[in-house]
């Protein structure tokens, strides 16, 4: 599965902070733009669902809206960023799949290491890309 990591000091809105956390599917054609407006537009319509956990969002489409492989982006924040109805978040777990089946198990995935506390604080705290990605691969 393709993977990208980064850690920046922050973003302007909530909806940069989408754009930037799919920037790295979208340059390596992941997802198209189509995929990443409707990630945008789904917060719009349908609230913060996307918050899984305090300071934790998990942006993401329907495949058809352009996910043209099965991938995901972390983006962390060194400082949060407001999202409607005053919800911080500071890490963005953004992804795209081209099945309902991968993408179901994408979710588990991050259910199992986002429930262990001691991946959350680490997550939620680091500044260093290799604490991200040591993290979120060590399952495997």
């Amino acid at each position: 599965m393709n993977r990208y990591y980064n850690v920046i000091s922050g973003v302007s809105s909530w909806e940069e902070g989408i754009r930037q956390s799919a920037e790295p599917l979208l340059v390596n054609n992941i997802v198209n733009e189509e995929y990443v407006d409707a990630m945008i537009n789904n917060v719009k319509v349908n609230g913060n669902y996307i918050i899984i956990s305090p300071y934790i969002a998990m942006p993401h489409a329907r495949s058809e809206y352009g996910a043209l492989d099965t991938g995901f982006s972390i983006l962390k924040l060194k400082e949060g960023v407001e999202f409607p109805n005053n919800k911080p978040v500071k890490l963005f777990i953004t992804f795209a799949s081209t099945d309902n089946e991968r993408h179901l198990e994408i979710l588990q995935e991050f259910a199992l290491i986002l429930s262990d506390e001691k991946n959350l604080d680490v997550l939620l705290n680091t500044e260093n890309v290799d604490d991200l990605k040591n993290i979120l691969e060590k399952g495997e």
